[in-house]
Order: C-alpha cells, then sequence, then structure tokens
C-alpha cells in the first residue's frame, strides 16, 4: 500500500485522528517519533504563549545583523563605484591591462559590498517587522492576564461578598435567599 504496509497486516488500518484508538491531542498521534518530546514538552509548557524568548531572539538576531553590515554608507560605495569606473575607462598605455584589471576587481567589490549591504537592510526591516508583531501580540496577551481573574481569587471575591452581604443584612429570611443565589451561581459556573 501507499503507506508502504501490507494489506493485510495493517496496512489498511487508519492512523492518526482516523484512527478510533486516537485518545488525545489534535497532533499526538500522527507525530513523527523525533518530534513527539518536543511536542509534549510544547504542550505542557506553562509559558507557551508568552513571547519574551522569541522577541529576545529577534532582538539577538537584529545586533547580529546590525553588526556584520557594511561600515560604508551608501553614498560612500556609490563614489568608490564611481571612482573604480573612471580609472578603468581612463587606463592607458603598457599597465592599461593590469590598471584595468584593478579596477575591475574593485568594481566587482564594490557591488557586492552595496548589494550585501542592501539584503542586511531587508533583513533588518524584516525582522523589525516580525519582531512589532510579536511585541504587539505579547502586549494583547498581558493585557488579558490582567483582566483574567483566577478560580481561587472568584472565590475570595465571592467570599467577600458574602461577608459584606451577612454583616450588613439582618433579615434571616433574606440572607437564606442571598444565600440560595449565590449557590446558584457558583454551581452555575462549573
Amino acid at each position: 500500500m501507499a503507506n508502504g504496509k501490507c494489506r493485510a497486516h495493517g496496512g489498511a488500518t487508519p492512523s492518526g485522528i482516523a484512527c478510533v484508538n486516537t485518545r488525545h491531542g489534535r497532533y499526538s498521534k500522527s507525530l513523527p517519533v523525533r518530534l513527539q518530546a518536543r511536542f509534549e514538552e510544547a504542550a505542557t509548557d506553562p509559558d507557551l504563549l508568552n513571547m519574551r524568548e522569541d522577541i529576545a531572539l529577534l532582538d539577538a538576531r537584529l545586533s547580529d545583523v546590525l553588526e556584520q553590515a557594511s561600515n560604508q554608507e551608501s553614498g560612500e560605495l556609490w563614489q568608490g563605484l564611481k571612482d573604480a569606473l573612471r580609472t578603468y575607462d581612463k587606463a592607458t598605455g603598457r599597465d592599461a591591462e593590469t590598471t584595468r584589471a584593478d579596477a575591475f576587481a574593485s568594481i566587482r567589490f564594490l557591488i557586492n559590498e552595496g548589494y550585501n549591504e542592501r539584503q542586511s537592510w531587508q533583513e533588518i526591516r524584516s525582522i523589525l517587522q516580525e519582531r512589532k508583531a510579536l511585541v504587539e501580540s505579547e502586549r494583547k496577551r498581558l493585557i488579558d492576564m490582567q483582566q483574567m481573574i483566577t478560580a481561587t481569587q472568584a472565590n475570595l471575591l465571592l467570599g467577600a461578598v458574602a461577608h459584606i452581604i451577612k454583616s450588613n443584612v439582618t433579615d434571616r429570611d433574606a440572607l437564606q435567599r442571598i444565600s440560595a443565589e449565590l449557590g446558584q451561581l457558583v454551581n452555575r459556573g462549573g
């Protein structure tokens, strides 16, 4: 069969999510063995949604690319290219061939420098765009985290509200109704 197995010896048996024995996880049973440990690690990582390390990695790469970028300004490269071309064009006499060869080597070097500089700045722009997107995602995640309360915090809040009600309401029937409604509220929340 296409999966490399005999039809009679498991080749026709569905795998992954098509298999009735897949117990959990969208991907866990379909992953190659070499990726399963990394998958499990990522799936149980409490900081999986935290983007700080991703941002730090981009910052490190950005620093590296900036360090590798040519120290010459674009204007200097163009001026050097113009000078080398002028030298090439003006070469005369018995040393003309050597002068032209040297000038052409300079032209080639300067073109490569300019190209590498351009590539570096394209990568820098790309890294900055990726970084901006990650920073915005991390900012939103942190805001969302601050707007959510844990079950413990919710229970503490509910206990404080119940204490305030109990301290200020003296009617037993009213307290029992409030207590029953708070119990329903808690049970409804799961």
